[in-house]
């Protein structure tokens, strides 16, 4: 996203509580504007809509469901969706503020070698198969809309920008493509063929457009172009793309890589990789992408990119490893670098596993002596681009053209306190709850204001929480006005029994214990217990109540066969409520 509004919206404030400081951006769905969460002082940015997209009357209402929805939605390589609103008739959403650098800016210093291209790809992968997940298409993925942050020696780590945008705009049922309308333009030289013939959309939309991705970081440039865009359309129907190798030459990649990116911009939809998951697995079997510093997650049928990551040395501590990408692997060995440093360190590979993509899911710990007499140091970046061996000479006029260099980019903004969120949240979805709850003190000890008016960073704290752990939930996050709705839903949908007595206990320090559901949790209770006496004591307390969901129990338990144990264990107390129903 490039330019500036024709008419500023800056020093408005919306709702009383954010107040827009300057635009950093517009394009064809709306403004962004660097703002200020005033209650919290924490910059976030806020993209304001077009008024043109308010289309009828249940655009609003549709606009607010989708929102609400989208903003459940949290994946590490995501920007999250904090808040939505209306301006008059203009919808605005508030979105984390990440200071970083896009593809496309970084590809303005030359192409990128290609075992930072395919950890790149492999982190887009990994949100894209998240996200289809969901039934989320993006249709509109270029480098434009990608950016790069770093955190301390983590570099190259991805953000998608505007994932469920095309959700929360389009009013028709059937999800039809979002440019017949002219809503959302897109870019012609990105696009699919069937978006560009108005079919109906599927997710290999985005496999097409990770194709073009590809080939741009690869190349430095889209695989078709021309100075008029109906040209540009017509080669995206017609015209098979270009070889990369013919390119940059035979040196520059292998043939697998290149045939895996060919494979991508099919024209025939059915012709490509049919999941996110089996392009990563593709990119993962090339020579690129099995040239590993380090092998992480032992036994792990695929070797993985990886970089390692320094963090203040505590001797003798092990490491906790999570699945992410390296921006400085190569295909050849390097000389020997000098021996590591002891300490403790943070190691970010991707891997797959039993065929399927675990890019941030494979979490193990592993120590990274002798690692470094495979490979280049990392402490800092490379003093020169990775040379390439020159193409084979041959007589002109079949000559291929001298390789493209790879040019190494200045790391973009550390935002260390993020890099710690993005971790709390993937351990929390695995329920390792110690590393997560450690991520969440790392986050809040590096940026205790940012971090505490964090959605997705509360969401990770109250999904590990514990009796023990209330008091640092509390002293944090009080003042950030979703945690009394988070601790609530924790009640009624918390995956434990400790997490949720813990999140009721919680709201009552608060004061704000009517706003738990008791009846959901104490039915989860009598679900979750393991044995007669935890089972009957759970039930017990169900409170007395004409809520449906407790009658439902009851009549359930009733209907199951004698051997069923939750109805043995509570027949004798069923019996008894059958004639005065006490729940």
């Amino acid at each position: 996203m490039a330019g500036t509004p024709e008419s500023s919206l800056s020093g408005t404030t919306l709702d009383g509580r954010y107040e827009l400081l300057e635009p950093i951006g517009t394009g064809g769905v709306g403004d962004v504007y660097r703002a200020r969460l005033l209650k919290l002082d924490r910059v976030v940015a806020v993209k304001v809509l077009h008024e043109a997209l308010v289309t009828n009357a249940n655009f609003v209402e549709r606009f607010e469901r989708e929102s609400r929805a989208i903003s459940r939605m949290h994946h590490p390589h995501c920007v999250a969706v904090l808040d939505f609103g209306l301006l008059e008739s203009r919808p605005y959403l508030v979105l984390e503020y990440i200071p970083g650098q896009t593809v496309t800016t970084l590809l303005e210093a030359g192409p990128f070698a290609p075992p930072r291209a395919i950890g790149i790809a492999l982190q887009l992968l990994d949100t894209l198969s998240y996200f289809h997940g969901q039934n989320v298409i993006h249709r509109d993925l270029k480098s434009e809309n990608l950016m790069l942050v770093a955190s301390g020696a983590i570099r190259d780590f991805l953000k998608v920008l505007d994932f469920g945008m095309a959700k929360i705009l389009d009013s028709q049922g059937d999800d039809s493509q979002l440019s017949q309308s002219g809503l959302v333009p897109g870019t012609v030289s990105a696009m699919a063929p069937e978006q560009l013939q108005q079919l109906k959309p599927d997710h290999r939309i985005d496999i097409y457009a990770t194709g073009i991705l590809l080939f741009e970081m690869i190349v430095g440039r889209r695989p078709f172009r021309a100075s008029d865009p109906a040209v540009v359309a017509r080669m995206q129907l017609e015209s098979a793309p270009p070889r990369p190798r013919q390119i940059v030459g035979d040196a520059a990649l292998s043939a697998d890589f290149e045939g895996v990116i060919l494979r991508a911009l099919e024209k025939d939809r059915a012709n490509r990789f049919d999941t996110a998951e089996q392009m990563a697995e593709a990119l993962l079997r090339t020579p690129e992408g099995q040239a590993p510093l380090l092998r992480v997650a032992a036994g792990a049928p695929a070797p993985t990119p990886a970089i390692a990551v320094e963090s203040p040395a505590t001797a003798g501590e092990p490491s906790p490893a999570v699945a992410a990408i390296s921006r400085e692997t190569t295909a050849e060995p390097s000389p020997p670098g000098p021996p590591p440093a002891r300490g403790r360190r943070w190691m970010v590979g991707a891997g797959v596993a039993a065929s399927a993509l675990v890019l941030l899911a494979w979490v193990s710990r592993s120590s990274l002596e002798g690692s470094r007499a495979r490979s280049r140091p990392l402490a800092g970046p490379s003093t020169s681009p990775p040379q390439r061996a020159p193409s084979p000479a041959a007589p002109p006029p079949t000559a291929p053209p001298p390789p493209v260099q790879a040019v190494e980019e200045a790391a973009p903004a550390t935002v260390p306190w993020i890099a710690h969120r993005d971790l709390a949240v993937v351990y929390a979805n695995r329920g390792d709850e110690m590393e997560a709850y450690r991520e969440v003190k790392a986050a809040l000890d590096e940026d205790a204001t940012a971090a505490a008016g964090d959605h997705a960073l509360l969401v990770a704290a109250v999904t590990v929480l514990a009796p023990h752990r209330v008091p640092l939930l509390l002293g944090a996050f009080r003042s950030n006005e979703e945690l009394v709705e988070t601790l609530a839903e924790a009640t009624a949908t918390g995956k434990t029994r400790l997490q949720r007595h813990a999140a009721f206990g919680a709201l009552g320090r608060l004061r704000q214990r009517e706003r738990a559901d008791l009846v959901a949790m104490r039915i989860l209770d009598v679900e979750q217990a393991t044995t007669c006496a935890q089972m009957r004591t759970a039930f017990n307390k169900l409170p007395a109540s004409q809520d449906p969901r407790a009658k439902e129990l009851a009549e359930d338990l009733r209907a199951r066969p004698a051997t069923d144990r939750q109805a043995r264990c509570l027949r004798t107390m069923l019996h008894r409520h059958r004639s005065k129903p006490q729940i």
